[in-house]
């Protein structure tokens, strides 16, 4: 962690050993921070897929910090990267809304859902929670612990 600290504060390029679910090997980046929640991921600029990438701490198993430097890209905002995603995933975000009942709307009440998330307790006792995401994929996952006490107001196309 110190070695990816100092290159991040320095803007040195490094090269990590890196397992994906596909392939293992190295991988030349820039990076420019750490996104933590359920997993610890390395946020950097990917030099031959040309994006920004997550890159699971739990999966590097090398770092060389290269002796080149590189140029942040100064709009680049690590906070908007991460509010555009739900969890990890990026993909192009949507107005979400969920409604939890009054058995878990206390519980409910105490999660950062989202960064920009909007919470809201009804007078029948149940809460709706309102954020602006992509990451339908997780948002699945983490619907799926609430089980028959969350209901998916919008997108109103959900089970599709």
């Amino acid at each position: 962690m110190a070695k990816l600290r100092n290159a991040i504060l320095a803007c040195k390029q490094i090269r990590i050993k890196y397992q994906s679910k596909t392939s293992e090997g190295w991988r030349t980046v820039y990076p420019y921070g750490f996104l933590y929640g359920n997993k610890h991921y390395l946020i950097a600029w990917h030099t031959k897929r040309f994006k920004m990438c997550h890159f699971d701490l739990n999966n590097i198993s090398e770092i060389e910090i290269l002796d080149k430097y590189f140029i942040r890209d100064e709009k680049f905002s690590l906070q908007k990267f991460s509010e555009n995603s739900f969890g990890i995933y990026q993909e192009p975000p949507f107005d979400v809304e969920w409604l939890f009942d009054s058995v878990v709307a206390n519980d409910a009440s105490k999660y950062v859902f989202h960064p920009n998330q909007q919470m809201t307790f009804n007078e029948d006792g149940s809460l709706t929670v309102k954020f602006h995401a992509g990451g339908a994929r997780e948002m699945d996952w983490h619907l799926y612990t609430w089980g028959e006490h969350v209901k998916v107001i919008k997108p109103t196309d959900w089970r599709r």
